[in-house]
C-alpha cells in the first residue's frame, strides 16, 4: 500500500510535475555525472522529494530524507535565504545554537548579514557537505512569492570556481 501511495504522490505532485522538465534539462546540459535534486520545504528542514541520479551519482540519500534547514548543504541554504524575514526571526531563537554552529552567525545581526549575502547571489553552493567529493548547487523554488523548496544539482569534484559560477 505504501508503494502504491508513493507512486500516486509522484505522479500527481504539482511541484514535481513542474520541476521535472527543468531537472531533465539540467541533467542534459551538465552531463551524465550530474544528479539533480528537488527538495521540499518541510517544517524546519528540507526533504528530498525527487532525485534523478547521473552516472556514478551518489546513492546514499533518497526520497524522503531530511536535512536541517540550517545545514551548510546548498539545498537547505537555498530555502533558508528565500524565507521571509518574519519567518527567519521566528526561527532564530529556538535554533540559535544550530545557526551558530553551522557558521550562519553568532547573533541575530550576523545571521541577517549572512542571509542578505545569500539573497544577493540568488543561489548557493557547498563542497562535499551531503556527499564527499561532490559539489552541491541549489536555488529556491518559489510559487506565488512563497518558497516551496529548492532545486539543485550535485556534480563531481574537482570543479573550478568559474564553473561553479556558470552553473549557479
Amino acid at each position: 500500500a505504501f508503494s502504491e501511495f508513493d507512486l500516486r504522490m509522484r505522479l500527481s505532485d504539482p511541484l514535481l510535475r513542474a520541476a521535472g522538465p527543468h531537472m531533465r534539462k539540467l541533467h542534459a546540459t551538465l552531463g551524465p555525472q550530474t544528479t539533480t535534486v528537488l527538495a521540499r520545504y518541510y517544517r524546519d528542514c528540507v526533504m528530498f522529494a525527487h532525485i534523478e541520479r547521473g552516472r556514478d551519482g551518489p546513492s546514499s540519500h533518497g526520497r524522503g530524507q531530511q536535512i536541517s534547514l540550517f545545514s551548510p548543504a546548498a539545498m537547505a541554504r537555498a530555502v533558508l535565504f528565500a524565507l521571509p524575514d518574519r519567518v527567519l526571526r521566528g526561527l532564530y531563537l529556538p535554533h540559535a545554537q544550530e545557526i551558530a554552529s553551522s557558521g550562519l552567525g553568532e547573533d541575530p545581526r550576523e545571521f541577517r548579514a549572512h542571509i542578505k549575502a545569500l539573497r544577493e547571489r540568488g543561489w548557493t553552493f557547498a563542497r562535499s557537505v551531503v556527499v564527499a567529493g561532490r559539489i552541491g548547487i541549489g536555488a529556491p523554488v518559489m510559487c506565488d512569492g512563497i518558497v516551496r523548496g529548492s532545486l539543485g544539482v550535485s556534480l563531481p569534484e574537482p570543479m573550478q570556481d568559474s564553473e561553479v559560477e556558470r552553473v549557479g
